[in-house]
């Protein structure tokens, strides 16, 4: 018995895995991802103005890498976003993914919730 609660408290310890072996993403407690490992700030265009940026997990770093200039004028990075005037963001943790996208004023936290909601994603903030 003593065994058998040790292996369940080791299990809770571990992520759950999708049918085909694949770890499954979370979210962790304050709803960002865990192990960021890009970014990509999105620019107005024809500005120098970020409208907010999107970070995420390792699997996802070429389709982003491969998009993020093109469309969303943006700057690749391979690091999480800066907070710089963030107001908050939404995640979405699905099958081995996780990915947060951050706003950034002038939006309100009114306007990332509104935009979480539209997505089903968790609100973030900063």
């Amino acid at each position: 018995m003593k065994r058998i609660a040790i292996a369940l408290l080791l299990l809770t310890g571990c992520p759950p895995t999708t049918p085909s072996g694949t770890t499954q993403a979370q979210a962790l407690g304050d709803n960002t991802c865990q192990e960021v490992a890009w970014s990509c700030v999105g620019m107005k265009p024809g500005t120098e103005e970020a409208w907010g940026c999107t970070e995420g997990t390792a699997n996802e770093r070429a389709r982003y890498e491969a998009s993020c200039t093109a469309d969303k004028h943006g700057r690749f990075a391979l690091s999480p976003c800066p907070r710089d005037f963030v107001v908050g963001g939404c995640t979405l943790a699905r099958e081995s993914t996780c990915v947060t996208t951050w706003l950034r004023e002038p939006a309100s936290m009114a306007d990332v919730t509104k935009e979480c909601q539209r997505q089903g994603a968790l609100v973030v903030t900063p």
